[in-house]
C-alpha cells in the first residue's frame, strides 16, 4: 500500500539534484529554512511555496499535493 507523498516529500523531490545550498540561495532564504521545509519542521508560506514552483519548474498544484 503506497502513501500519498508529504508536502516536505514533494519539495525535495521537485528539487533533484540541486545542492541545498543553491536551491536556499536561489530562492532568497537561509540554508536553515529550506532544510527545515524538507525535514517537515517548518511549512513555507505560500510566497516560498510559488518561488519553489517557478525555480523547479513544478506546477504549485502538484507541489501542495
Amino acid at each position: 500500500m503506497s502513501h500519498a507523498l508529504t508536502l516536505p516529500e514533494r519539495i525535495t523531490i521537485a528539487r533533484g539534484a540541486m545542492p541545498m545550498k543553491t536551491f536556499a540561495e536561489k530562492l532568497k532564504v537561509t540554508l536553515s529554512a529550506a532544510s527545515q521545509w524538507e525535514s517537515g519542521r517548518k511549512q513555507p508560506k505560500l510566497d516560498n511555496l510559488r518561488k519553489i514552483a517557478r525555480l523547479t519548474k513544478t506546477p504549485l498544484a502538484i507541489l501542495v499535493g
